[in-house]
């Protein structure tokens, strides 16, 4: 009599116990998906539990029927299906925020499947495919004796309850926060799964299975809350306190709850700070105290930026114009020094050229205007080489052609033709296609004047110039004593090659110089 008082007292206060722990779980749960799976959870064990207490109540009852006990004896396994499909919800929703609130389809047909099962058990007196009670002898007790149905029955059940602990586990080892700790809620399902096995086999563990069954599911979610298994607002209140951001929640009475390590302290130091509130849901006030001293201090920073860039701004604008027109009268000053330079070594012969235009008539005449046209062309065309190579330091390849061919026209007046191999780059330095500019035009001239060949051959390359001419005379040593007044620097090398001189003129050592 005294333990079956302990017994009612014990299932008076267990639904209690239940709804409490049950509850406190889930307000630690992070999403609302798996707070309604533990509601699931937490409904089915205080039915069951219900149950089971109807069954103790109604046994000293002399009026209640054996179907009526016996229908009692077995309904909680109804409710006992649903606990280990509850745990594979929670499994499935407990690291997102699952906005629907159903069951997912394939655990309402894991769930129909247990339910089919446990009716099964509750119709097992037509049966007898889940227990079954043969007499032992004539007189003696009736003892229980399980069946296939009740091993197929556990397996499923065992299975799931380890299918959502396996669920878990991936999980974790996908986000990578898997921890040895981790280990012990699946030790939990082994201890369960021991006791479960050897509890129609030895008394001493047959302890009441409601009682088993109610505490293992709540220390499972317990244990995986603690070990990280399944995501938990366990530290909000010390990672609210470690926030970098000043935040501070406030009650429905203004009261601080909440206080992060970022507010400030005085009112002396808020006056660097802008203050935000926000009403939050179930009563309260969020309370933001942004930071303004860094932005303040970029604000300050790049207005200062902005002075010196006016500033700056304004000498260019006073300035400017100013070295414009000391470029510009660089400029010039440079051009009159290389035309002065150009024309000083030029006028003799400009004022011969002229004299004898003057002085001569008939093709005299004629051939002392080809040779000012020449010397003209070579003045016009050496002062654009010169202002083309102003602009970078280096004459174009396409310049130098153009130059170089208006020349070899002017030339065709005196019966002289050459033809230009071009073995130059793109583009050189100035010195150089000037001092090439200054070879080709002197020799050509000098070939010109004497009229001793028609035809020469011209090979341009990057540093030196190669002519051909049939044959050797008195011009070509007037034309190099001639350019080594001015380029002494100057290599120039003759060879006879049989069939033509070669006259190899070098532009490296007057670059150098």
């Amino acid at each position: 009599m005294e333990m079956t008082w302990l017994r009612h007292l014990a299932y008076a206060f267990m639904p209690a116990v239940t709804l409490l722990w049950g509850e406190a779980l889930r307000a630690r749960f992070l999403y609302r998906g798996a707070r309604r799976a533990v509601r699931l959870l937490v409904a089915a064990l205080l039915a069951w539990q219900s149950v089971r207490l109807m069954k103790y109540m109604l046994e000293p009852v002399p009026d209640a029927g054996d179907g009526l006990i016996n229908a009692f004896w077995y309904l909680y396994y109804i409710f006992r299906a649903a606990l280990p499909v509850a745990l594979l919800w929670i499994a499935h929703v407990a690291d997102r925020d699952a906005v629907a609130r159903r069951m997912p389809p394939h655990l309402l047909a894991l769930l129909l499947l247990n339910l089919v099962l446990a009716a099964a058990i509750l119709t097992n007196d037509w049966h007898e495919q889940v227990f079954s009670f043969p007499q032992e002898r004539e007189g003696g007790e009736w003892e229980e004796k399980l069946e296939w149905g009740a091993y197929a029955y556990w397996v499923i059940w065992f299975l799931e309850v380890f299918a959502a602990l396996a669920i878990l586990w991936v999980k974790a080892g996908l986000q990578k926060i898997w921890r040895p700790q981790m280990v012990l809620p699946v030790a939990l399902c082994g201890l369960f799964l021991a006791y479960s096995i050897f509890y129609n086999f030895l008394p001493l563990v047959r302890i009441d299975v409601t009682f088993t069954t109610t505490g293992f599911f709540l220390l499972l979610l317990e244990l995986c809350l603690q070990t990280g298994l399944m995501p938990s607002n366990d530290e909000h209140e010390s990672f609210f306190r470690e926030a970098s951001p000043g935040l501070m929640l406030l009650d429905e009475k203004g009261r601080a709850s909440l206080v992060s390590k970022a507010v400030p302290g005085g009112e002396a130091e808020r006056k660097d700070y802008r203050i935000s509130k926000m009403k939050v849901p179930g009563g309260g006030t969020l309370v933001w105290y942004e930071d303004m001293h860094l932005l303040r201090e970029r604000q300050r920073f790049l207005a200062q930026a902005n002075r010196a860039l006016a500033r700056r701004r304004r000498y260019l604008e006073r300035e400017a114009p100013k070295r414009r027109e000391r470029a510009a009268q660089m400029m010039q000053d440079r051009l009159r020094e290389e035309v002065e330079s150009l024309l000083k070594g030029l006028r003799p012969y400009f004022r011969e050229f002229r004299e004898e235009i003057l002085k001569t008539e008939g093709e005299a005449q004629k051939h002392a205007v080809y040779k000012l046209n020449l010397l003209a062309t070579y003045t016009k065309k050496r002062c654009v080489l010169f202002l083309k190579s102003e602009e970078s330091g280096r004459i174009a390849l396409d310049d130098f052609e153009m130059a170089s061919s208006e020349i070899c026209s002017a030339l065709r007046a005196f019966r002289l033709h050459a033809a230009i191999d071009w073995k130059m780059p793109d583009e050189m330095p100035a010195q150089t296609a000037l001092l090439a500019f200054d070879a080709l035009t002197t020799f050509l001239a000098e070939a010109a004047r004497s009229r001793a060949v028609e035809d020469i051959y011209v090979t341009m390359a990057e540093a030196r110039v190669t002519f051909l001419v049939e044959q050797q005379g008195a011009w070509l040593a007037r034309w190099q004593a001639l350019w080594h007044e001015g380029h002494a620097a100057s290599q120039i090398a003759v060879k006879d090659l049989g069939y033509a001189v070669s006259v190899d003129c070098s532009l490296t050592e007057e670059v150098k110089r």
